[in-house]
């Protein structure tokens, strides 16, 4: 199992300062290769857990994962194989993921889709 590693640092005032999301469509890197892990967003769960998604090319397809900010817990893949359908579709996917996960409080990976089926019929 490759280790993955972040270039992305964060300066004082909390914003990101590394490569451009955008990179991680355009930076071509051979087979075998892993390319830099790219901060997507951020978001927050529970009231406190803050959570990260990342982009990253590996062995030249485009993963998108949902990590923890504090290193540890559970990581999740999102989806895979974005490179096909564009920067456009990533952005997309980002920005729902990322709503879905503050509508419903929790990690949107480790939520079964009946579970949140019955919370919106609790709601109703």
């Amino acid at each position: 199992m490759t280790a993955l590693a972040t270039e992305t640092t964060t300066t004082a005032n909390g914003v990101a300062n590394g490569p451009e999301p955008s990179e991680v469509f355009h930076v071509e890197h051979p087979c075998g290769r892993t390319g830099h892990r790219i901060e997507l967003a951020r978001y927050t769960v529970g009231g406190s857990e803050e959570r990260i998604v990342f982009g990253q090319r590996v062995d030249g397809v485009v993963r998108v994962t949902d990590v923890p900010a504090r290193g540890r817990g559970r990581a999740y893949l999102v989806e895979r194989g974005l490179e096909h359908d564009g920067y456009g579709a990533l952005k997309a996917l980002v920005a729902d993921y990322v709503a879905q996960g503050e509508l419903l409080a929790a990690v949107p990976m480790a939520v079964s889709p009946l579970e949140s089926e019955a919370s919106e019929e609790v709601a109703r």
